[in-house]
């Protein structure tokens, strides 16, 4: 009569064991989801930075005899209302804006003539520059032109361009 009464205590705490193992699967796995997207989602950002990171250094490994400048707009200047910086005022910057190419790249004879992509590349800088507010535009501006950068790299998908430079600008 022991053996059965031990085998029955025992047949009774693993059952007990398997429900207990149901309810902490149950309760930890949607944790455990929300951190693996969490961590995905930080693995992502950190690539996208990397990326952000060797699109801008290539400028510094192009010789000055190899860089060729495209001025946006012909040179006019470009008028950019800029992002609501919490004052209650409307500002904008009237920028001028050149674009610079390496002459030795691969990709530089399908891109002699940006005027073609005129209206894509302003409304490139237009974009970016519109997400700042003013207070960025005074202290920041050689993030915003690596941005400029960064999406003309992303849109034509070449690193042809190894440059932003502002001729001028006023921010009112």
């Amino acid at each position: 009569m022991k053996k059965n009464l031990l085998t029955l205590i025992i047949l009774v705490l693993c059952f007990a064991n398997v429900a207990l193992t149901a309810v902490l699967v149950i309760t930890i796995l949607p944790e455990t989801q929300k951190a693996n997207e969490l961590i995905t989602k930080v693995a992502d950002a950190i690539d996208l930075d990397l990326e952000g990171g060797v699109a801008v250094d290539t400028s510094e490994s192009v010789s000055m005899e190899n860089i060729t400048s495209y001025s946006v707009n012909d040179g006019e200047s470009i008028t950019i209302n800029l992002a609501d910086s919490g004052d209650g005022t409307q500002h904008f910057a009237v920028i001028t804006v050149s674009i610079e190419m390496d002459s030795t790249h691969e990709d530089a004879k399908t891109y002699t003539d940006l005027s073609t992509y005129s209206t894509i590349i302003m409304d490139l800088i237009n974009e970016v520059v519109s997400a700042h507010t003013l207070e960025e535009m005074q202290n920041n501006q050689t993030d915003i032109k690596k941005e400029i950068l960064e999406a003309l790299q992303t849109k034509f998908d070449s690193t042809v361009f190894t440059g932003v430079s502002f001729g001028s600008v006023t921010l009112s």
